[in-house]
This record gives structure tokens, C-alpha cells and sequence, in this order.
């Protein structure tokens, strides 16, 4: 047809299937817009950013006219900026049943991805309009800092000097950044001309990374020099030295950056030193030196009596398997079950056996010194010191290397319905079941079992009932409540998220012997403060027993409030200091 025209549309292939739209929707909605254009995208395959319009003159006019606008808003709502918020915050960022990243993104209408429960991954990715973006930044930003001890310093380091503090695909400022305790370090947007860096994290900490970046913006500046050297990945553990101390050793005495890749490069095998001339051949001669070492294996064998065997094979060996991590590959064999022989055999590089040797007669003498303490927490305090997922037990076990055992859950002790006395752990028995047992001694289904060197089961005994929940009586004066609550019930929303605090609907409140809900952020914020016959006190009780949350308690006391804190002396304590 005379008229007809076919007029080739630039658009990048990113925005392709967002304006196809999910089962062809979006493109369905323009082809029936302009029925008498026939619209091609390429083949994904092709990575090509050219759509074909074919049609009317004037209908292609409209038709490119309408999507080129559609894929400038496009382009305008997929700005993404990156923010790094340290994990431990991550649940705050998120709130409860996740409120606050909600109302973040509705306020700021934009979209925003937070790495997996469990990613190492720390970054937050928002997206959306850039003004937007930056204000939803500002919010999460903000929740952090109000959480936590962050501190944030401006260092000027001329923009020329950014990219090699930066290094390949990030590595420089990333060791810096780990090495410091996971600090965050911005740099502006290259382009940009702007001098400042922004480091944040624990003052501490920046005031170390700091240190260092400056030191190393020296560097650059007078005469920085490269030398890569290659070791296999399963030598980098043994090379860098527990808590990092061997690195550390050869960075203090050459005054070179050792930089190992990370989990994400490519070239695992690559190790790069950084620094003058002189600092770097010397710290290449000391790590040549130990790689050599590792490259030369050898065989050995030790004596380990068979009873001690179970505990290095079990779990799928994951005692060998940390081993073997953690000192350089060595492979260590022990013997079939059965054969009765003691005998284990190393094969590895020379300093990497000696080292596991070492390791395995530590484990030995750890078994052999093993104790078993009973620890007596009242069975309905036992869900609070395990933990979300049991992730308390598990830090006590890692900190004191132990094995810590919680007895059987007992029916008749959960579900009682006998008046409960106990709250400190000061009466043994709770319930029907006290009145058959020795009010003296513990039950059976309170016991917990910790297993390890008797110093270390002492010491996460102690931790243990550390985390048992304990009560706090405050007077506060009628008149101050409003500030404690604050407005629409922000200050305690606030102290419940700070110290790990959840609302437990329907707990009997203590000294009432009455249930009562807690109160929701909306009624919170209609309290009649003012009202006299609103004063009631405040309890902080716990979502699993033992973690302090809010409910009140029904009737005012006589003299003002006394709001009574309920939780793990350690949580609840802080409140008033």
C-alpha cells in the first residue's frame, strides 16, 4: 500500500517484556489502541533493542509517539540505587508482618528488594523515580542509625585517585571494608566530580577504615605498585590464619595490602598485593614462601583412641569437614567402624598436617575433660532462651563449645490450668504437677543438659539463665505516660522494636489474674491520656515467655503507675539506664 510505512523503534531490550507485560497484556492493550499497526519485537535470543512497526503513516506516528513516552516513564521509574544496612537491622527495616518497608514503599512509591534471610548479602535495592528512591533511602536509612551506634564521617580523597581505591570489580575497597568490621564505604557516582567518600558503621570502625583509606589514598598518590601471585582457594583459610592473624602479620611487617578474591570472582586463584615496590616484593617472598610449604605433601598419621572416633565421623564427618576447611584441604582418614585400630592417617602439606594434628589431640583432650552439668530453667521460659529457630542455643554453643540438650516438652505443663506462680524461677513447681514432687527439686521437664569442658558448661550455664525473664517495677508519674507512648504510640513502638519486644494478645497480666489483649498502634494512638480513668500500668511481656512485650494491666493503681518490665535482665534493664 502506498500509504503503509515501517518505521524501526530503538527501545533496549530490559523494558521488552515489561511492555508485553505479564501473558501479553500491555502489548495486547496497544495493538487494540492502534489496531492497524502491526508491532514486532525481536527474538530475546537476538539481544537486539530494535522494534518493528509496520501500518498507516499516521497510525505508526501515534503508535511510535505513545510508546516512546511509555518507555520514558519507563526509564524514569527504573532508577536503582543500592544501600547497604548492616543484616542485623534487616527485621527492623522490615517490622512486623512487614509494616515498616510497606508503609516505606507506599509512601514512597517505589520498589524495594531486600536480600534473602540467608544471604550474606547485606544490600537493599530500591526502585523507582530517583527523587523517590533517595527519600525512601533517607527513611531506611534513618531506621538504622536510630537503631544502632552508627556513626558517619566525609573523607575528601581527590576523585582521581577513586576507581583504584576501589579496585577490580571492587576487591581494594572491599577488603578494606570487611577487614574493618563490615563497615559501609560510598563513593559518589563516577562523573560526578564530587571528592567526598562516606564511611558509616560503629564509630570504632570508621575511624579504622578511615585510617586506612586515607593511608592508602597516600599510597596511590606518591607511587603505588601491583604484584598478583596464585594459590589454590582451598590454601586461602590456612594463608590468612585464624581471625585473620597470619595476613595481618605479613601486612604489619611489609606494610603491603594482601587482597584475596571473593566468593563471587571468577579467578579464585588470584591474590593480589598492593603498595610500594619494596613493601610488595616483600610480602610476594613471604607468601611464595608459605605457598611452596603448602605445595609439598606429605603423610602422617597419629594415635586416637577408638571411642573418640564416633564424634569426628558423624553428622556426614562435619568435624573432618571443618577441618579440612579450615587448614588448608588436609585429608584425614580414620579407620572403618569396627576394625578396633587407632590409627588416623593426615595427607596434606607439611604445616597444614601439623597444624590439624594439633587440632584433632585439641578435640581429644576437649572429650575427654567433658563434663555434663544440669541446668534447671522452667520448662515455659524454655521457647524464649531457645531463640527464634533455637538461634540463642546456638550462639551459646559456638561461644563456650558445648552441646546443650532441652528435655521433652511435658503436655500437662503447657497446657495447666492451675494458678502459675513462678516468674523469676523462684518456685520450682508451677501447677497441678507441683503438688506430687519434692518442692525442693527440679522437674524432669525443666532440666537442661550441657554437655563440654566443665569451665565452658559453667559459663553457658551462666548464659543460659541470663536469658531467663525477670520483672521490673518503675514509677512513672501519670503525667509523663503520654512521652513514653508517644505520639500514636511511636515511643513504645519504638522500644519494643530496640530490645526485640512483640505483642502477646491475650496474656494473663501480672498481679490482675486477668487476660487482656494487647492494644493494636491504632488503639494505642486514641488512648485518653488525659483521662484518669485510662491509668492502668504497663506490662512488658514476652511473645515466646520470655522476650518483653507490651500489655496493660487492667485497673489504675492507687498512686500513679508503676509500669512493670518483664523480660531478660539484660533487655529489660537498659530501659532505665
Amino acid at each position: 500500500m502506498e500509504n503503509e510505512r515501517t518505521k524501526d523503534l530503538i527501545i533496549e531490550q530490559r523494558f521488552h517484556r515489561t511492555i508485553i507485560g505479564q501473558k501479553g497484556e500491555r502489548i495486547r492493550e496497544i495493538r487494540d489502541k492502534f489496531p492497524e499497526v502491526i508491532i514486532n519485537f525481536p527474538d530475546p535470543a537476538q539481544k537486539s533493542d530494535i522494534v518493528q512497526l509496520r501500518g498507516p503513516k499516521n497510525e505508526v506516528e501515534k503508535c511510535t509517539k505513545y510508546m516512546q513516552k511509555m518507555v520514558a516513564d519507563l526509564v524514569e521509574n527504573s532508577y536503582s540505587i543500592s544501600v547497604p544496612i548492616f543484616k542485623q537491622f534487616h527485621k527492623n527495616i522490615i517490622g512486623k508482618g512487614g509494616a515498616n518497608i510497606k508503609k516505606i514503599r507506599e509512601e514512597s512509591n517505589t520498589k524495594i528488594d531486600l536480600p534473602a534471610e540467608n544471604s550474606n548479602s547485606e544490600t537493599i535495592i530500591i526502585t523507582g523515580k530517583r527523587a523517590n528512591c533517595e527519600a525512601a533511602r533517607s527513611r531506611i536509612l534513618s531506621i538504622q542509625k536510630d537503631l544502632a551506634n552508627i556513626a558517619e564521617v566525609e573523607v575528601s580523597i581527590p576523585a582521581k585517585l577513586h576507581n583504584s581505591l576501589i579496585g577490580t570489580k571492587g576487591r581494594l575497597i572491599r577488603s578494606i571494608m570487611e577487614e574493618c568490621g563490615g563497615v559501609h564505604i560510598h563513593f559518589p557516582v563516577e562523573g560526578s566530580g564530587s571528592d567526598t567518600v562516606v564511611i558509616r558503621g560503629p564509630s570504632s570502625d570508621v575511624e579504622k577504615a578511615k585510617k586506612q583509606l586515607l593511608h592508602l589514598a597516600e599510597e596511590k598518590q606518591t607511587k603505588s605498585f601491583t604484584v598478583d601471585i596464585r594459590a589454590k582457594p582451598e590454601y586461602h583459610k590456612f594463608l590468612i590464619g585464624k581471625g585473620g592473624g597470619k595476613i595481618r602479620k605479613v601486612r604489619d611487617s611489609t606494610g603491603a595490602r594482601v587482597i584475596f578474591p571473593a566468593a563471587e570472582d571468577k579467578d579464585q586463584d588470584l591474590i593480589t598485593i598492593i603498595g610500594k615496590e619494596d613493601a610488595v616484593r616483600e610480602a610476594q617472598k613471604e607468601l611464595e614462601a608459605l605457598i611452596q610449604n603448602l605445595d609439598n605433601v606429605v603423610e602422617d598419621s597419629m594415635l586416637v583412641d577408638p571411642k573418640h572416633h564416633r564424634h569426628f565421623v558423624i553428622r556426614r564427618g562435619q568435624v573432618l569437614r571443618e577441618i579440612a576447611e579450615e587448614y588448608g584441604g588436609v585429608m584425614v582418614s580414620f579407620p572403618r567402624s569396627g576394625t578396633q585400630s587407632d590409627k588416623v592417617t593426615l595427607k596434606g602439606a607439611k604445616d597444614c598436617v601439623e597444624a590439624a594434628k594439633k587440632r584433632i589431640q585439641e578435640i581429644i583432650e576437649d572429650l575427654e575433660a567433658q563434663v555434663t552439668l544440669e541446668c534447671a530453667i522452667p520448662q515455659k521460659f524454655h521457647r524464649s532462651v531457645m531463640g527464634p529457630k533455637g538461634s540463642r542455643i546456638q550462639q551459646i554453643t559456638r561461644d563456650f563449645s558445648v552441646q546443650i540438650k532441652f528435655p521433652d516438652r511435658e503436655e500437662n505443663a503447657v497446657h495447666s490450668t492451675e494458678p502459675v506462680v513462678q516468674e523469676n524461677g523462684d518456685e520450682a513447681g508451677e501447677g497441678r504437677e507441683a503438688k506430687d514432687c519434692d518442692p525442693g527439686s527440679p522437674r524432669r521437664c525443666d532440666i537442661i543438659i550441657i554437655s563440654g569442658r566443665k569451665e565452658k558448661c559453667e559459663a553457658a550455664k551462666e548464659a543460659l539463665e541470663a536469658l531467663v525473664p525477670v520483672t521490673i517495677e518503675v514509677e512513672v508519674p501519670f503525667n509523663l505516660h503520654r512521652y513514653v507512648i508517644g505520639q500514636k504510640g511511636s515511643g513504645i513502638r519504638k522500644m519494643m522494636d530496640e530490645f526485640e519486644v512483640d505483642p502477646f494478645p491475650g496474656r494473663p497480666c501480672h498481679r490482675s489474674g486477668l487476660s487482656h489483649p494487647l492494644p493494636s498502634a491504632s488503639v494505642l494512638s486514641q488512648l485518653p491520656v488525659d483521662s484518669a480513668s485510662s491509668c492502668s500500668d504497663w506490662a512488658l511481656t514476652s511473645l515466646h515467655g520470655g522476650w518483653p512485650s507490651l500489655s496493660p494491666l487492667l485497673g489504675p493503681r492507687a498512686n500513679g503507675l508503676f509500669p512493670v518490665l518483664w523480660g531478660p535482665e539484660r533487655q529489660v534493664s537498659p530501659l532505665f539506664t
